[in-house]
């Protein structure tokens, strides 16, 4: 009697649990359904040979795909979303190779760009030398410009986009001054300011022109962004105009969103900046969000158990003076106070998340130790390196499975002389 009192109590308990198990995960399993179809519906297209059969410099594009989340957005205009590399990195697989995890992200990012527009997006892999040459890049963001214009003329684009790295995006800036249709978003990664303080020479070209918004993302712990921002011409402006060399200085008519970028409470290198495309899409919507008076941020991208957490904090608060000089709030005065008091209660809501999510790292806005830049720099290089190894050993891997050419074979007798 006692054993089948014990049989019916774990066969209730165990019920009980199954419950409990079933009910717990039903929010979870229907997310995982929803992310499961959403999959299921991408569609992914090769169209290089196409895009370069119509535009003339077709030797710039290195690849194009065309990406979209829905078979009835094919028929829309695409967004037409290009990508370029900085200095020093032709033939770079971070914008063009599928085994490369940041184009890896970047793919996932247009897909995300096309469920939220419901257009398809096309992706541009745009290549150029490479140079540290003022000529070269002017002649790199020339041809940008005449291939956004191709898109442009024909109506051909529902939105335009890009991301920039290093010198692209300087690259794009100097296509701004030539496009005929303006930028709608622009997102750099480590790039050199050039023409800032004023100057009134060739470098202002480097300062954007058409882009209605563009965030810069910089790091401090980027030496060659620092580098490559003070030239003999502009030294004494980078060092007295207002903020350092590694932000963009605000122009009349446009936003610009500068962001002290953060991974995983660390400062990223040079290389390792491009790694925040995974949390790309994430930090931009937030931006979009909750901060729209105050342009000066700092973010942090946490990758933890494959949940992004992103927290976003003001870097610089505003003044009135500030106020007085922005034109691209479209708010009234009352709107605009509700707006700043918006923002910096959420902002002391980032702050606490931030302090709960790295206990003993101090506040969101510090540089950090001189020990950590310093490891963050030996990780980009031992980055590169592990990228040129990647790289040869896929040339390599591709030299081998060529066929060899084909040789006539001789018949010879079919009986062995004797």
């Amino acid at each position: 009697m006692k054993a089948n009192k014990f049989v019916f109590l774990y066969i209730f308990t165990f019920f009980l649990v199954l419950l409990g198990r079933c009910s717990g995960n039903t929010q979870h399993d229907k997310t995982k359904k929803t992310a499961s179809r959403m999959r299921a519906r991408r569609r992914e297209t090769d169209v290089t040979r196409i895009i370069r059969r119509k535009i003339y410099l077709s030797h710039f594009i290195k690849r194009a795909m065309l990406f979209s989340t829905d078979d009835a957005t094919l028929k829309l205009p695409p967004i037409v979303f290009t990508v370029v590399h900085g200095t020093w990195a032709k033939g770079s697989p971070e914008f063009t190779k599928e085994h490369d995890p940041t184009y890896k992200n970047i793919k996932e990012f247009s897909y995300k760009l096309s469920a939220k527009y419901k257009h398809p997006v096309l992706l541009l892999s745009f290549g150029w030398s490479g140079d540290d040459n003022e000529g070269r890049r002017r002649g790199a963001g020339a041809a940008l410009a005449g291939i956004l214009n191709v898109f442009s003329e024909s109506s051909d684009a529902f939105m335009i986009a890009g991301i920039g790295h290093s010198h692209g995006g300087n690259v794009f800036h100097y296509a701004s001054h030539y496009v005929k249709r303006p930028i709608d978003l622009l997102i750099n990664f480590g790039t050199p300011t050039r023409g800032i303080g004023g100057v009134t020479s060739e470098e202002a070209y480097y300062r954007p022109d058409k882009i209605k918004k563009e965030i810069n993302i910089y790091s401090t712990s980027d030496p060659i962004q620092l580098a490559g921002s003070v030239v003999q011409e502009t030294l004494y402006a980078s060092l007295t105009s207002s903020g350092d060399a590694r932000r963009q200085p605000y122009q009349s008519g446009k936003r610009i969103v500068n962001v002290h970028i953060k991974h995983n409470a660390i400062p990223p290198g040079h290389v390792t900046i491009k790694d925040i495309v995974v949390g790309l899409y994430e930090l931009i919507e937030h931006i979009a969000t909750y901060y729209k008076v105050h342009n000066d941020l700092v973010a942090d991208v946490l990758l933890k158990k494959n949940r992004k957490i992103i927290t976003v904090a003001i870097n610089d608060f505003l003044t009135t003076r500030d106020l007085v000089e922005r034109t691209d709030i479209d708010l009234s005065n009352q709107e605009t106070v509700n707006q700043i008091t918006s923002e910096v209660e959420h902002n002391r809501e980032q702050e606490r998340q931030y302090y709960r999510l790295y206990p003993g790292y101090g506040d969101i806005r510090s540089k950090g130790s001189m020990f950590r830049r310093m490891a963050q720099t030996i990780g980009d290089a031992m980055r590169l390196i592990r990228i040129g190894i990647q790289e040869f050993m896929q040339s390599f891997k591709k030299k081998a499975t060529k066929q060899l050419p084909f040789r006539k074979r001789v018949r010879g007798p079919l009986t062995r002389p004797s």
